[in-house]
């Protein structure tokens, strides 16, 4: 019953928050950036808790981690098909201690983060949550 209930308010949650347009820029979206502790691999974020940015930071950061080790956990944060690509060793290594730097959105469901490394990764929000759809992958072909 207790699972029953908090599915339903996840779900009701996600309804709200898809609902939500981009309306004229808030106090949270003009507040400068804060820093908390979150346990992400820096232990620091850039972007507010609970923002898309700060959604996508640790979505990013943790993805980025799974990435660069080459652990299978890293499907769970992207789009099935890029689990099916190799890329070549060096360009997932360089993604070992890379970190969200910048955020920006194409539309209100469309956000690009731009690692430290200077890789650039396209993220889909469908309300609940942001899922790797594209990565600017270097195959491994032999």
């Amino acid at each position: 019953m207790l699972v029953v209930a908090t599915l339903g308010v996840l779900a009701a949650l996600a309804v709200v928050d898809a609902l939500r347009s981009n309306p004229a820029p808030s106090a949270a979206a003009t507040t400068p950036p804060t820093k908390t502790r979150l346990g992400s691999p820096t232990n620091t974020t850039l972007f507010a808790f609970g923002s898309r940015k700060g959604d996508i930071e640790d979505i990013g950061n943790t993805w980025a981690a799974l990435y660069a080790a080459g652990d299978p956990k890293v499907c769970s944060y992207m789009d099935h098909r890029l689990c099916k690509l190799e890329p070549r060793p060096r360009f997932r290594a360089s993604f070992d201690g890379a970190t969200v730097q910048d955020i920006g959105f194409l539309k209100n469901y469309l956000g690009v983060a731009t690692f430290s490394n200077d890789v650039q990764v396209k993220f889909f929000g469908d309300g609940g949550t942001w899922t790797i759809i594209e990565v600017p992958v270097i195959l491994n072909h032999g």
